[in-house]
């Protein structure tokens, strides 16, 4: 059935957490494989940046982090991350 009502894209991407009094963070086993993973979901990548700053470096350096997520990274990262970026990214960022 569909139904006719307009999808606010905030509720929608919160998606299984709607309802949820608490968050569940990412954990370290998930962050590690995710990072190393040339084919990781991009929202991921994000989730584990903003989680996770000691990361930062390493989501930077997925071919999946997308050009917003490499500049909230160079503004907002750990200063590995934002070293990172400086010396070879910087570039990629529109």
């Amino acid at each position: 059935m569909v139904r006719d009502e307009k999808v606010d894209w905030r509720t929608h991407a919160m998606g299984a957490w709607k309802g949820r009094s608490e968050a569940i963070m990412v954990d370290y086993h998930t962050a590690m494989e995710t990072v190393r993973n040339p084919h990781a979901d991009p929202v991921m990548l994000a989730r584990i940046a903003y989680e996770n700053p000691e990361f930062g470096a390493n989501v930077a350096a997925n071919p999946r982090a997308y050009p917003g997520l490499i500049h909230w990274l160079a503004q907002f990262g750990d200063a590995r991350a934002r070293a990172y970026i400086r010396e070879g990214r910087l570039d990629t960022i529109a």
